[in-house]
């Protein structure tokens, strides 16, 4: 199966799935940054190692598609880490761009973007991080860092090495009438009626990590 045979709505559904379940789109202690908010600040509060942040910019330009024509980054710096992490755009004129440290220490950050838009490009920012505790991570697994393959190949484990045993489920019908969607939070009972965010909090409930879709569509 080809993930282009997959229509987009049902690949976003998949992914939002694993979010919903893992937690892994903002984790708890997770800041939304505003800009705007950090006029004179000399940094962040200290942060968490795994501890994602996300800062928000707002575009000085407006743009016909924003969603095809504007990529926005942020050169992200840190202990032993030196990399582009790509953002995302959030309607509007708001883009968006999460990242987080992978160790303790000092962190730094500019902005750029494929667009001459003041609003996106030469945007700064220094952060701490910190070592989490072994409660804190107790409390939530995500701080354990990504998830890799083990040394022998057999396997997955945390960034800090601890065990990960992948649980999932295959929702062959994910896409269809059986699973409505809703843009409200309110959770239903599991019957008729019951929407695809509460079977996904359902799934969370007893401890399954990733849900999919695997149904082929075309050929």
């Amino acid at each position: 199966m080809n993930e282009n045979s997959i229509p987009r709505c049902l690949r976003n559904w998949a992914i939002f799935g694993l979010i919903l379940v893992t937690g892994s789109t903002m984790l708890p202690g997770a800041e939304k940054i505003f800009l705007k908010d950090m006029a004179g600040e000399p940094g962040w509060p200290p942060v968490g190692v795994w501890q994602k942040k996300e800062i928000v910019f707002e575009a000085e330009k407006s743009y016909e598609n924003p969603y095809k024509q504007v990529e926005v980054w942020v050169d992200l710096k840190g202990p032993g880490f030196e990399k582009r992490c790509y953002g995302f755009w959030d309607g509007g004129k708001t883009f968006k761009v999460r990242i987080m440290a992978t160790a303790a220490g000092n962190w730094s950050w500019r902005s750029g973007s494929n667009q001459r838009d003041s609003g996106l490009n030469g945007k700064t920012g220094t952060f701490s991080a910190r070592d989490l505790s072994e409660s804190e991570k107790e409390a939530n697994p995500n701080l354990r860092g990504m998830i890799k393959a083990s040394a022998n190949g057999h396997a997955f484990e945390y960034a800090d090495g601890t065990p990960f045993f992948l649980l999932g489920d295959t929702w062959w019908s994910a896409g269809t009438f059986r699973y409505p969607w809703y843009d409200d939070d309110r959770q239903r009972a599991i019957a008729h009626g019951a929407g695809f965010k509460d079977y996904v909090r359902l799934r969370k409930k007893v401890d399954i990590e990733h849900l999919r879709d695997c149904r082929k569509t075309s050929t």
